[in-house]
């Protein structure tokens, strides 16, 4: 593949080679580089490269995102050894934490409820990874149970999260009247897409579509401008949204 008459190889070695000047990096790279580009462009991304970016918040985040991607089951398996090989309570959050990200709601539920009998039960991600557990296993009132103590131990930790965790285990276990305050307050909040799709999601199951459009209204105002970033961060939510609504559709 060629850009402007240069291999591709070499573009590679000429970005890490202005790496290596912006970074003050040994004048060498620059001329193993240009005499080995392919092979010595390779060396750098492992040798310098890829330290800068676990250094750095941003990289670090996209390198997380890529590892994601090329073996989602990683931190599973990390978490699950550093328990085996240390069983504290920081490694079982982990590890509750992991199985929650990968779907096995009911073992993080246990896991975070071993976690709450020990010194960290006042700990605000502890709390809140078991309102989430609790949530996606069904169980509405433990979760609010859950969240009051979150509440009380932390009143002012992520209070639109906790908003919109609160109106989910409301949908579980409480009355529509309850769940429609629940959902409307965490909305208020500035929960982000996610609470208002999800406040699609609530008010078309129990038959209010109507209002379902009208939320759905303004989200496509506010939307519609959107870069193309911003729509492919929130598209988990936009789906759901509309999918809500297809629903309501298909069963008229």
């Amino acid at each position: 593949m060629h850009i402007l008459g240069l291999g591709l190889h070499v573009i590679v070695a000429i970005f890490f080679a202005i790496h290596a000047v912006k970074t003050g990096r040994n004048t060498y790279w620059l001329f193993i580089l240009f005499a080995f580009p392919l092979l010595c462009s390779i060396v750098y991304f492992f040798a310098e490269y890829m330290g800068d970016m676990r250094n750095n918040p941003a990289a670090r985040k996209a390198y997380r995102a890529m590892e994601q991607v090329l073996d989602p089951d990683r931190e599973l398996r990390d978490a699950t050894r550093e328990y085996e090989i240390s069983p504290s309570v920081q490694n079982r959050m982990r590890l509750a934490t992991a199985q929650l990200n990968k779907g096995n709601a009911a073992a993080a539920r246990d896991h975070y409820r071993a976690c709450v009998n020990g010194p960290l039960a006042d700990d605000p991600d502890l709390l809140v990874g078991l309102a989430r557990a609790e949530v996606e296993t069904g169980e509405g009132e433990a979760a609010l149970r859950s969240l009051e103590a979150l509440i009380k131990a932390r009143p002012d930790w992520h209070p639109d999260s906790v908003a919109l965790l609160k109106a989910r285990a409301c949908a579980l276990s409480r009355s529509q009247p309850e769940t429609l305050a629940a959902f409307e307050a965490a909305a208020q909040l500035g929960s982000g897409l996610e609470a208002k799709a999800r406040f699609i999601e609530w008010l078309v199951s129990v038959g209010q579509v109507d209002a379902a459009r009208r939320i759905q209204a303004d989200i496509d105002q506010s939307t519609k401008h959107w870069p193309g970033h911003a729509r492919e961060l929130n598209a988990p939510w936009l789906k759901l949204a509309r999918q809500a609504l297809a629903g309501a559709d298909a069963a008229r």
